[in-house]
């Protein structure tokens, strides 16, 4: 029995395999990038548009000039502000094969709370 090249088979069997679960890893990697980095600039708006008391009209530019061009919804009401958002995150995956990439929701209420600013993330 010959067994010369059932090395170089396997190899040309497990490379696809390898590269697929490299390029998972990295959209996963991005999009929970992005995830994250939506929820840090969700909450630096609602700190500052409370700190700040600003009015809805100023804190809707705020949210806009902060979270470019995700689509999102501000509501105040007193001394409570409300943002969610959702934006789309495409990888390399999502590019290669044509479909929706990945889905970032984000939706946080902040209030002033005795000169204390308290900012909580609801799922």
């Amino acid at each position: 029995m010959n067994n010369k090249g059932q090395v170089l088979v396997l190899f040309i069997l497990i490379i696809p395999i390898l590269l697929g679960i490299m390029t998972l890893v990295i959209d996963l990697g991005r999009a929970y990038y992005e995830s994250v980095s939506l929820n840090n600039k969700i909450e630096l708006v609602i700190e500052y548009g409370l700190e700040d008391n600003l009015e809805l009209e100023e804190l809707k530019e705020l949210t806009s000039y902060n979270l470019g061009d995700v689509d999102y919804e501000v509501n105040m009401i007193d001394e409570r502000i409300e943002i969610s958002a959702k934006s789309y995150v495409e990888g390399i995956i999502s590019n290669t094969f044509n479909i929706k990439g990945f889905e970032i929701k984000s939706k946080y209420i902040g209030v002033m709370d005795e000169e204390r600013i308290k900012i909580e993330k609801v799922k």
